[in-house]
């Protein structure tokens, strides 16, 4: 597992994925205070598969003998307070989605319409370089 999400078509695993941007974890982050990583992507698998305790084992030990100290992330973490509503990203993707766009940017091209301008940004960077609504 340390090396990626398991794919196996056989299994139906790895076959039906969703991808989502921004972070759900840790509770040091909130509506006023972003982190520094971003953008952060995820993807998750639409199926439940069940993963053997000694297959969490195997990734816990790993993490271990990774050079980065992932010490910290042995361990469960609170999950994040949710997010206002205008802070949250509008690009979910999903395999239709995506099998939409790659299907659009295959087709032919037609004429590009005028690019709108630019809205204005309504979040300021503070200080120590978080962004703040």
């Amino acid at each position: 597992m340390m090396r990626g999400m398991i794919i196996d078509k056989e299994r139906n695993m790895g076959t039906d994925i969703h991808y989502y941007t921004g972070s759900t974890t840790g509770t040091s982050r909130n509506n006023e205070m972003c982190s520094q990583y971003a953008p952060i992507t995820w993807q998750v698998d639409r199926q439940c598969h069940m993963i053997s305790a000694s297959s969490f084992d195997k990734l816990c030990q790993d993490m271990l003998l990774q050079r980065d100290d992932m010490k910290d992330d042995l361990y469960p973490h609170g999950s994040r307070e949710l997010v206002m509503d205008s802070l949250v990203a509008n690009n979910a993707a999903d395999a239709d989605s995506l099998a939409a766009a790659a299907a659009a940017e295959a087709a032919p091209a037609e004429a590009a319409p005028e690019e709108a301008p630019a809205a204005e940004a309504t979040a300021e960077v503070t200080r120590d370089g978080n962004l703040r609504a």
